[in-house]
């Protein structure tokens, strides 16, 4: 009883192994998505800085005015930070994707570890019960025996 209820616990701990290991792969593509849509807006961000910077060495003519130089250069320095903000929540997400990779690798071997456990529960549980039905037959042919020989003996006594 004792090792079936081990074995109870045990599939209890794989199934939730298994549970937190499908809440990882969910979080891994949550992440991933993230990281792709971050990429492209990252990207987004970069082309437009370039664009304002070759726009602004281009832009020695002496038709354009101070002030669009300087709307320019706010722009440029708006994007390169929201640019540093996307980076710096890119990094984020990739620790946050490491992190749920390496609880991930846990929880697999984790899940290893218990059903090698399980396994090993469930033969010794075989084991038992082989042992017990074994036990049980040699019991019953020990109370045959006892029946021929009280019978034997009564058959003796008699004549």
């Amino acid at each position: 009883m004792k090792l079936q209820g081990q074995l109870t616990n045990e599939e209890r701990r794989k199934e939730k192994a298994l549970y937190k290991l499908d809440q990882a792969k969910k979080l891994l593509q949550h992440l991933e998505k993230k990281t792709i849509d971050l990429n492209s807006v990252s990207d987004g961000y970069a082309k437009e800085c370039s664009t304002v910077v070759e726009n602004e060495d281009k832009h020695e003519e002496p038709g354009i005015e101070a002030e669009e130089k300087q709307g320019k250069g706010n722009e440029l320095e708006i994007s390169t930070q929201k640019l540093r903000e996307l980076k710096t929540e890119l990094l984020a997400i990739v620790k946050e994707r490491d992190a749920a990779l390496e609880e991930r690798e846990k929880t697999l071997t984790s899940i290893g570890v218990k059903m090698e456990e399980t396994e090993v529960l469930k033969q010794e549980v075989a084991s038992m019960n082989e042992s017990l039905v074994l036990l049980k037959l040699a019991c019953i042919e020990a109370n045959r025996d006892k029946v021929s020989l009280l019978g034997s003996n009564f058959g003796t006594g008699d004549e």
